[in-house]
């Protein structure tokens, strides 16, 4: 999913398939009909499969999607369903505050090529946090500086602590 399906949201609505993770590969998918996306790396926060990776249910996967498609401008409606959404479920605004660096990122991406991207980048620094149960340290060239070099004409993107969390498209430079 990303901000190019904020108009197909809007006109058809975002639906979700609720089933069992170990049921997914029963999942009919070829005749289930619409427009078919999935959903990039976040973490879980629901009781059942809190800080996994990918592991969201339902409620977590329409708000994932809402939040995405909403694109770099935001949208109200979307804002507005993902609110009653976390108003619904207790873990939803924890789901939220966990994802929230993601969804910027995966917000600010122009199609769906470059969410894989933004995915793939986020990926290899939690594998690298998660790999072999030892603690991680971060190298000089982990850590976000202002002389970080852009990767695939993206510009990085700094957490509050100025560690480089992810990369969004380069903003043109107009003549």
């Amino acid at each position: 999913i990303s901000p190019l399906d904020h108009d197909l949201i809007k006109q058809h609505g975002l639906a979700v398939v609720d089933c069992s993770w170990a049921q997914l590969e029963q999942v009919p998918f070829e005749r289930l009909g619409g427009q078919h996306r999935l959903l990039p790396f976040m973490v879980a926060a629901n009781s059942v499969n809190y800080g996994r990776p990918f592991k969201m249910n339902c409620a977590e996967a329409l708000i994932a999607g809402l939040k995405i498609a909403s694109g770099p401008e935001g949208d109200k409606e979307f804002e507005e369903d993902v609110e009653t959404l976390c108003e619904v479920f207790n873990y939803g605004e924890e789901f939220c505050r966990l994802n929230e660096e993601y969804f910027e990122a995966y917000r600010l991406c122009e199609n769906g090529a470059q969410v894989v991207q933004q995915q793939q980048l986020f990926m290899s620094g939690f594998s690298a946090l998660a790999s072999d149960g030892e603690d991680a340290e971060c190298s000089e060239s982990d850590s976000g500086s202002e002389g970080e070099e852009e990767k695939n004409g993206m510009e990085p993107i700094f957490d509050s602590l100025g560690n480089t969390i992810g990369y969004k498209p380069k903003e043109q430079e107009s003549s």
